[in-house]
C-alpha cells in the first residue's frame, strides 16, 4: 500500500506522500531497542528485553559506569538521563552476540533474555548494536537503597541496606533536579551519607 503511493504519485500530488515514505524507511530499515525494567540483587540473574526489525545479528556488551561521575545534566530530558551517561572511561566486563534468525520479511522480533555472566554489584550501561543502530538500557545491581521524600522545596534522601534496613555510611551520594523557572533548568548536588544514612555535601 505504501510503496504504491510513492510510485504512482509524485510528493506534490498527495498529501500522503510524506507519510507513506515516513512507513516505508520504518519497515525497511534496521531498529534495534532495549528495555530493563527493574534493578537486580547481587548474584542474581539480570534479564533485559531486547526488540529489532531488519537485523540477523545483535552486539551487545556490558559496560561499567559511575553515577556519581559519568552522567552529564546539561541539557538533558528526564527521561533521556541514559543517552547522557557517559561511557568509554572502562572496558566492557562482559561482551556477546545475539543472532535474531531474522528471515528478511520485515518483521518485528523480541525476546526476554539473561546475561550470561552474573554482574557484580554496581551500574552499568547495557548497550545493544546492529547495523549502525544503538541502544542503551541502565543496569544496576546493589544491596542497598536509596529513598527520597520531597518536602516543598526541599528533598531529604537517605541510604540503607536493602536486605536489614540499617544505614549506610560513607558512602558517595549525587543529586540531580530539573525544574522550571521560567525555563527548564537542572542543578545537583553532591555529599557523603553520615552514620545516619543522610548525605551532607561533601
Amino acid at each position: 500500500q505504501f510503496r504504491r503511493i510513492v510510485e504512482e504519485f509524485d510528493a506534490g500530488e498527495t498529501r500522503y506522500y510524506k507519510g507513506a515514505n515516513q512507513r516505508i524507511r520504518k519497515i525497511t530499515g534496521a531498529m534495534v531497542s532495549l528495555g530493563v525494567d527493574r534493578f537486580f540483587v547481587p548474584g542474581s540473574e539480570v534479564q533485559y528485553d531486547l526488540r529489532w526489525r531488519n537485523v540477523d545479528r545483535v552486539s551487545l556488551s556490558l559496560v561499567p559506569i559511575d553515577l556519581t561521575r559519568d552522567i552529564d545534566t546539561t541539557e538533558r530530558k528526564p527521561y533521556q538521563y541514559a543517552d547522557g551517561i557517559q561511557i568509554g572511561r572502562t572496558a566492557p566486563v562482559s561482551t556477546w552476540t545475539f543472532e535474531t534468525g531474522d528471515e528478511g520479511e520485515h518483521r518485528p522480533g523480541d525476546d526476554k533474555l539473561t546475561i550470561a555472566e552474573r554482574p557484580a554489584a554496581g551500574a552499568y550501561m547495557l548497550i545493544a548494536e546492529a547495523k549502525g543502530e544503538t541502544s542503551r538500557s541502565l543496569v544496576l545491581v546493589s544491596d542497598v537503597l536509596l529513598s527520597t521524600k520531597g518536602n516543598g522545596n526541599k528533598t531529604l534522601g537517605w541510604l540503607t541496606d536493602l536486605e536489614t534496613g540499617a544505614p549506610v555510611a560513607e558512602a558517595r551520594i549525587f543529586f540531580w533536579e530539573r525544574y522550571y523557572d521560567e525555563e527548564w533548568r537542572t542543578r545537583s548536588v553532591e555529599g557523603v551519607t553520615a552514620a545516619d544514612g543522610t548525605p551532607h555535601r561533601s
